[in-house]
């Protein structure tokens, strides 16, 4: 279950575009505060994802990718194609993880499922805004690559994440044309996991049956406790 939860954690980090107007001179402040106006406009988000997990010890590569949507509040859709196709929908309380290929499906509470991952769950809460992120993470401009702006962001003492946050580093690469999340790093104590994003469309019409989860005939349903 850890590796659909880092799925999850990515690909709801690209869900707030960083769209702020593009200046010669861009410090972090700047960004966050931007970040923060610009989400008030954004309504819902689409866009496909192509996922490489390396873990260090074993050498093993996994490749994910798939397609997101997002409808605010709390509305999710995710489709993964592959290993193994997986559909993901949520509504912010519950969320719903379908297999067709083993016939399953698996029911559980959408903060439970996030909180049991070794992912920083709260950095992705529907609930949080930035400036309340801000409590816990450090922001950071660390430069740029090519078009792209670089941010570094790390959990600070306050932070009540589960895990040491100095074994893990998360870089976050944004597009200074169309100012739209590009790419995302995390390099952990044993695992390496980057995730870019393409076709990336802000407010776009979202079918809303595609939120509702039909299960089809014949399906085993695990309920979590």
């Amino acid at each position: 279950m850890k590796v659909r939860k880092q799925i999850i954690f990515f690909v709801l980090l690209f869900i707030s575009p960083l769209n702020y107007s593009y200046t010669k001179e861009i410090s972090i402040d700047d960004i966050l505060s931007r970040l923060e106006n610009e989400d008030k406009k954004i309504e819902s988000v689409r866009f496909s994802f192509h996922q490489e997990i390396q873990y260090t010890l074993t050498k093993e590569k996994q490749v994910t990718t798939g397609e997101v949507a997002f409808k605010k509040p709390d509305n999710l859709y995710l489709k993964q194609d592959k290993p193994v196709e997986q559909i993901f929908i949520s509504d912010g309380k519950k969320i719903w993880i379908y297999t067709p290929q083993y016939g399953q499906l698996v029911v559980d509470s959408w903060k439970k499922w996030l909180k049991s991952g070794f992912v920083p769950s709260s950095i992705i809460s529907f609930s949080s805004d930035w400036s309340e992120l801000q409590k816990n993470y450090d922001f950071s401009y660390i430069g740029s690559e090519g078009n792209f702006y670089i941010i570094l962001l790390k959990p600070n003492i306050k932070s009540k994440e589960m895990f040491n946050p100095e074994k893990w580093q998360l870089k976050l690469w944004i597009d200074s044309k169309d100012l739209v999340p590009y790419k995302v790093s995390l390099e952990g104590e044993n695992v390496s996991i980057i995730t870019k994003t393409r076709d990336y469309k802000i407010n776009p019409e979202l079918n809303k049956n595609m939120f509702e989860f039909k299960k089809p005939k014949g399906v085993e349903t695990i309920e979590m406790p």
